[in-house]
């Protein structure tokens, strides 16, 4: 399979930014996306299984949102993961004892 990379980094206002969402995730039920620009284009295929890596931050005055989708051909059935995606903050509950678990991502946050 040959090799193509297409890079791509711009501001741009919010409804710009769901425009472009929209157009992946229609691409993504499809199953193929293809990414163009400056008359070069990169096509892919999801299969029906990827992994889908999500890091969110804040720092000061300054917000992050990462998201990565990537796979190899055909592997497993996938497994559901506890995430959910909203523009609604949950009402955080305070417990005594924090978990060695919510310690480790509370260092990998910082």
């Amino acid at each position: 399979m040959k090799e193509s990379k297409i890079s791509h980094n711009q501001h741009m206002k919010r409804e710009d930014l769901v425009s472009y969402l929209e157009n992946l995730i229609a691409s993504i039920k499809t199953g193929k996306i293809v990414i163009e620009r400056n008359g070069r284009f990169v096509s892919l295929t999801p299969p029906n299984s990827v992994n889908l890596e999500l890091q969110a931050k804040t720092k000061k005055d300054k917000g992050e949102l990462s998201i990565e989708i990537s796979w190899r051909q055909e592997l497993e059935e996938p497994v559901k993961a506890p995430l959910n995606i909203s523009s609604n903050e949950p009402e955080i509950i305070e417990t005594g004892e924090a978990s060695e678990e919510s310690q480790a991502d509370e260092t990998a946050v910082e």
